[in-house]
């Protein structure tokens, strides 16, 4: 019988490179270091594909011999050859390859570039610093107008440099990490911020003279990362942010502004006002009175462009302050409609009484969204005046309007809201509206809307029917067990799981054989179905259950609902048969089974022999629960 490594080294020197291919491939898997010298001499082969799966062998097998004909390869003028020498390199730990890593740092392709570095730094190279700056400083590896592969290679060789000096943390490497701050380049900025972590306090005067700079990019990330040591830099420092060109940055100064609290900082919030957008409006919200008057002088100005943004700041509890009561009065006057919508909305919030005539007036606008802002800040206010008011509103002719309105005249209580959202059920066309009363009515559980709801959820024939029905379910009413079993029907699975979930809270079981025959005609049944057969712990279901588990297959039903609704219905005979069946998760599902508290009885020796025999499965995590199984049960273990 031929040797195969014997044969493998024998078609190193085929002509076919498929062949040498496969026989590297093999030679590298065994291991033996016998093939080194062989693949040491495949460095120097004329095919270039070749010599770089020589290196890639060479590193699998570790052997100290190819170290320096590796080290060679490094000068050759193939960046991939390079590339993989490099590579392999670095998966030996014997020093001798430090200065070549610290070499390869100048080598003109940046893949051998970001390679060298990180083997360096996680080598703990010290030596490799003023290389390391030299790469970060070179404007050859920021090459201007190149293709974008181009631009993320050296991003990623500069990236990687960057790392390495962190993990150095040595101080004359500070200043050349600050002014990699201007590069804009994603994979040098995501890293910067963890390298110069490892450098504490001494990076802080730098970060905050790099506030100071001309250029956006450094002025940002000096900034953010001064915010994740938990600094405070000077607030005439992050003023100019304000202006930047990156929304982020604007974004991110006004909310700093806005927490520091300095009362410098307003004028330069209102002046930039059109930059910064909701961030600056909040912001100013945030300097108490002070802060509030001055977003209330911008929003007197004339409306431009971010007006409406600016409105909706005053969204936030911040903003809610009697001081823009009169300006929200205004606005409803507005030839706007999006102005007096959003001045509706937002007096909804406030207590001062002036704004209930308004909103009512508000109400009766010519703008359908205007009206439902008005209605559904009126809802909120509970004011009696605006009942006759809301009970109109239900008859308006703009649907959000409708909509609000049956929430906002349900505020007031079941004496005032019963009789109109009974007339939204019985009259109304719109299947949302019907929908939101339906709810308000079960909420009040007040017999005569009850009474209504279920006369609804018993006509098949109605839109809502099966909503009205499933929304039953919360009040315990036995009523709904009839509508919920019609619903067991519906064409729509989260329907019919709902249904019979709601059943299964009821207890109800007269309704066993309507979820079976909704589990069985359909054949991707959901697990709510059977979880809920389990539950009810009807014998009847017991059959069918079976019958879907000798169809479960890997990736088709779910094998764990069927053992655990088999497991509470106690169908021992099921669960041993179902020890032996072909889906590995049916077996240790089956055997978890037994793990739980069972009523054996009569049937507990082929329970235990069908674990001993599971305990032999060709499954590992099968054979480890039958035997836990075995020992609940004090069973022996074979």
């Amino acid at each position: 019988m031929s040797d195969p490594f014997a044969s493998h080294l024998n078609d190193l020197t085929s002509a076919d490179v498929v062949v040498r291919k496969s026989a590297i491939n093999a030679l590298a898997k065994s291991g033996d270091p016998r093939a080194a010298p062989a693949l040491i001499q495949l460095l120097d082969d004329p095919i270039v594909p070749t010599r770089c799966q020589a290196a890639q062998a060479l590193a699998k097998l570790r052997d100290l011999a190819a170290i320096d004909p590796l080290i060679r390869k490094l000068q050759t003028d193939v960046p991939l050859v390079r590339r993989k020498a490099v590579a392999a390199l670095t998966r030996f730990s014997d020093p001798r390859i430090n200065p070549a890593l610290i070499q390869a740092l100048a080598d003109p392709d940046a893949w051998v570039n970001e390679v060298a570095a990180l083997a360096l730094g996680k080598r703990g190279e010290r030596r490799a610093v003023p290389a390391l700056i030299a790469l970060l400083d070179d404007p050859n590896r920021k090459p201007a107008g190149a293709h974008w592969t181009m631009v993320r290679a050296f991003g990623s060789s500069r990236g990687a440099a960057i790392t390495a000096l962190g993990q150095f943390g040595d101080p004359q490497a500070i200043p050349t990490l600050v002014r990699a701050m201007e590069d804009d380049n994603s994979e040098v900025q995501r890293v910067l911020p963890f390298a110069l972590k490892g450098f504490g306090a001494a990076i802080l005067p730098l970060l905050l003279d790099a506030l100071k700079s001309n250029n956006e990019t450094m002025r940002f990330s000096a900034f953010e990362m001064l915010l994740e040591r938990n600094s405070k830099p000077p607030v005439p420092l992050i003023i100019p942010l304000l202006k930047d060109s990156k929304e982020r940055a604007r974004r991110n100064a006004a909310n700093y502004l806005g927490q520091c609290g300095d009362p410098l900082a307003i004028p330069a919030l209102v002046e930039t006002i059109e930059l910064t957008g909701e961030s600056g409006s909040v912001a100013l919200l945030k300097f108490g009175t002070d802060g509030k008057e001055a977003l209330l002088s911008v929003l007197r100005c004339p409306p431009g462009e971010h007006y409406l943004t600016l409105l909706k700041s005053l969204e936030s509890p911040a903003g809610r302050h009697d001081l823009f009561v009169p300006l929200l009065l205004e606005l409803l006057r507005s030839n706007e409609a999006t102005f007096r919508a959003q001045a509706a909305k937002l007096l909804g919030a406030y207590s001062d009484e002036r704004a209930v005539p308004a909103l009512m007036a508000a109400a009766l606008d010519s703008d359908g969204k205007v009206r439902e802002a008005a209605v559904r800040s009126l809802g909120t206010r509970g004011d009696d005046r605006a009942i006759d008011l809301l009970r109109a509103a239900l008859q308006d002719d703009y649907h959000g309007v409708r909509y609000n309105a049956i929430g906002a005249i349900g505020t007031f209580g079941v004496d005032v809201a019963l009789e109109p959202l009974i007339g939204v059920l019985r009259f109304t066309r719109s299947a949302y509206e019907r929908e939101a009363a339906a709810d308000l009515l079960v909420m009040f559980r007040d017999p005569r809307g009850m009474d209504v709801l279920f006369t609804i959820a018993d006509s098949p024939d109605d839109a809502i029917a099966n909503t009205v029905a499933l929304k039953l379910r919360k009040s315990g009413d036995r009523r709904a067990v009839i509508p919920l079993i019609r619903v067991l029907g519906s064409e729509y699975r989260f329907q019919r799981d709902q249904a019979a979930e709601a059943l299964g809270d009821l207890g109800e079981t007269t309704a066993v054989d309507a979820i079976i025959q909704a589990m069985e005609r359909d054949p991707e049944y959901s697990t709510a179905l059977v979880k809920v057969l389990g539950r009810l712990g009807d014998p009847r279901a017991i059959a069918p259950l079976r019958r879907r588990l000798e169809q479960s297959r890997p990736g088709y039903d779910e094998p764990y609902a069927l053992i655990g609704a088999l497991q509470q219905l106690n169908a021992i005979p099921v669960l041993v048969e179902a020890l032996r069946h072909p889906d590995d998760r049916v077996r240790r599902n089956a055997a978890e089974a037994f793990e739980k508290p069972l009523e054996l009885g009569e049937w507990r020796t082929a329970a235990i022999a069908g674990l001993q025999q599971a305990s032999q499965d060709r499954e590992s995590t099968v054979r480890s629960v039958a035997k836990k199984a075995l020992r609940r049960l004090g069973a022996s273990v074979l």
